[in-house]
């Protein structure tokens, strides 16, 4: 129902015109406006962008509101007013939530980029931090890459082993289950994939699931599913005991070095 309530944005932005703008930014209104500014760069809001809209704010109202600021007072402003309203913490969060908005419809634009860049030197982000951010999210967003071309056509192996990865982390919140599985759906579009990742899941259990993902997939399919699912795993803060039982399984068996595990850890702490 708030996806459908947000469709109304996709023909004309520009209905923001219409709405008063705050008379004052809250850090989560410096977010909204933050977010509109990178999403109107193409004059419309992606499918994917809506859905990263509903993911993070919910009711469009903040959205709406700091996108009226923004539209009143200019992006220059703005980071002016982040600087002065947000800690350093609050202010790399909003640029990894760009950098996730951004690569939403699967790009960045020069627009996006060059907006980025401009927030990210606004916040006294360090470019090696940046970077890594970033790196994380561009991981997180390349889902294309888990696709294998094969002579008798596209094998979608990694991807039902992508949503195996998810799936292990999702059994853990049944009250949000249903949720964040729509969510996987949308994104994939696919229910054979769900399905099969939630087979693989029952038959190897966790740890014959991590043998399968390091056996069958490449380095950078093994950084896409594991990227995807610590992105999961903190959707609603930090990951309880189960979760991070799960996570160690993964860490593991993947042979991920700990200082690069806990780089991309901390990426999505702050989303």
């Amino acid at each position: 129902q708030a996806l459908q309530k947000l469709v109304a944005l996709q023909p004309s932005m520009d209905s923001v015109n219409t709405l008063r703008p705050p008379a004052a930014l809250t850090p989560h209104l410096v977010c909204a406006a933050a977010a509109y500014a990178l999403a109107q760069t193409d004059g419309e809001l992606a499918k994917e962008e809506l859905d990263w809209v509903v993911a993070h704010f919910g009711n469009q109202n903040s959205f709406r509101r700091g996108g009226s600021w923004v539209l009143k007072h200019g992006f220059a402003k703005l980071l002016v007013e982040a600087a002065r309203l947000l800690t350093p913490v609050e202010n790399e969060s909003v640029v990894v939530k760009l950098i996730e908005l951004g690569f939403s419809d699967n790009k960045l634009s020069h627009e996006e980029i060059t907006m980025l860049e401009e927030w990210r030197q606004a916040a006294g982000m360090a470019e090696e931090r940046y970077q890594r951010c970033y790196d994380t999210m561009l991981a997180t967003a390349s889902v294309g890459v888990l696709v294998n071309e094969t002579p008798s056509g596209p094998d979608w192996t990694p991807v039902n082993l992508l949503c195996a990865g998810l799936l292990g982390v999702i059994q853990h919140h049944p009250d949000t289950a249903e949720r964040r599985v729509k969510a996987l759906e949308r994104r994939i579009q696919s229910t054979d994939a769900i399905n099969a990742g939630q087979t693989y899941l029952e038959q190897l259990g966790p740890d014959g699931l991590v043998t399968v993902l390091k056996e069958m997939l490449q380095p950078g399919q093994r950084r896409c599913v594991l990227a995807n699912v610590l992105h999961e795993a903190h959707l609603d803060g930090e990951p309880s005991p189960e979760v991070a039982a799960y996570l160690q399984q993964l860490h593991d068996g993947l042979g991920v070095a700990p200082a690069d595990f806990e780089a991309d850890a901390q990426v999505f702490r702050r989303l």
